[in-house]
């Protein structure tokens, strides 16, 4: 719940910023039912929508009239290009295996909450689950972060181009990645993947719908939605390269691709010496660097320092506990890699 869910007289000034999503159409609200979006309001903010909220969120016009935002919230489906196909595709592409081509495949359409609810469903059903029993709880470690899949496929519903008919966001999982594509590239043309995707501002195309996803708590601040897919994941892919996710554009859509993290730590770690496959295995509790030593039965402390420990460092497969003090005589070191810590 937010600690004010009070819509400030003038706080969403929808009616000063033309946008397609603020176009007034034909559709009085009172000839359509919003059962479902009244009920997730009420769940977001603690408290009823009431009809005048319709008019401050931008849904309604003073007559009753209902803008493109609004049809986007009514339970019938009002707008035709409001859908999300979902896919999961055998294999790394979607002809990886000839006649077995889909594993799963669902199409949803109408309201903007069903279509996230829905869709967020699917790709937990379609991927997996680890963890490692400690002596308290359990260590999980999911395929996808659900706070990134959930980031993105918002952006993709609120942040994507309506007035394509025929157009859909459609999200297709791989063995190894997640692609989440959406009509309309950025608002000004240019490609995200020749930018830095932390630092690119806010530019709406759909500010009513921006304003109101705030509102419910789906959505963060200015720009804050590439930058809360990006802070979401785990701090050792900052060296885990092949795991980042990715963002791609061009004038007519835009490309979000999360990592399957367990099939990606899977490959990083295999490739490695059995030798420090065993290492990192017993490092899945905290170790010295006597004790790294002592297992591979190397005496030099240096020679652990900067051929043993440097290297797993450095390539992400070993953290410091104490990253804030390197040279601490009670340094201990702990396996990064995803593979071992759920074992």
């Amino acid at each position: 719940m937010h600690e004010s869910s009070r819509i400030p007289p003038g706080a969403l000034a929808w009616h000063l910023t033309p946008s397609f999503d603020s176009t007034v159409t034909d559709r009085p609200r009172d000839r359509y039912t919003f059962f479902r979006f009244e009920s997730f309001w009420r769940e977001q903010t603690g408290r009823p929508l009431q009809p005048s909220d319709f008019r401050e969120l931008g849904l309604a016009d003073d007559s009753g009239l209902l803008t493109v935002a609004g049809t986007l919230m009514a339970d019938q489906r009002l707008v035709f290009s409001s859908r999300v196909f979902c896919t999961r595709w055998n294999g790394l592409d979607k002809a990886c295996s000839p006649g077995d081509d889909a594993l799963d495949s669902q199409e949803f359409e109408g309201r903007l909450v069903h279509l996230l609810e829905e869709s967020c469903h699917f790709v937990r059903r379609n991927s997996c689950l680890r963890f490692r029993k400690l002596a308290m709880s359990r260590l999980e470690k999911p395929d996808y972060r659900q706070d990134a899949v959930r980031e993105a496929i918002v952006n993709a519903l609120v942040h994507r181009d309506y007035r394509t008919n025929g157009s859909e966001v459609q999200i297709h999982l791989f063995d190894d990645r997640m692609e989440i594509w959406s009509p309309g590239g950025m608002t000004d043309g240019s490609p995200i993947q020749d930018r830095d995707a932390a630092a690119v501002p806010a530019a709406h195309r759909n500010p009513v719908l921006v304003g109101l996803f705030r509102r419910l708590g789906l959505m963060t601040g200015e720009g804050g939605g590439l930058k809360t897919i990006l802070s979401s994941l785990p701090a050792e892919l900052d060296v885990m390269e092949r795991a980042w996710p990715g963002f791609y554009s061009t004038r007519t859509h835009f490309q979000v691709m999360l990592k399957n993290l367990n099939w990606h730590a899977d490959r990083m770690c295999r490739d490695l010496d059995p030798k420090l496959h065993s290492l990192l295995r017993w490092c899945r509790e905290s170790r010295t660097r006597e004790q790294i030593g002592e297992y591979m039965g190397i005496p030099s402390a240096r020679f652990v320092r900067e051929h043993v420990i440097g290297p797993l460092l450095k390539s992400g497969y070993l953290r410091m506990v104490y990253p804030d003090s390197p040279r601490s005589r009670y340094q201990k070191y702990v396996s990064a890699c995803w593979l071992y810590q759920s074992e």
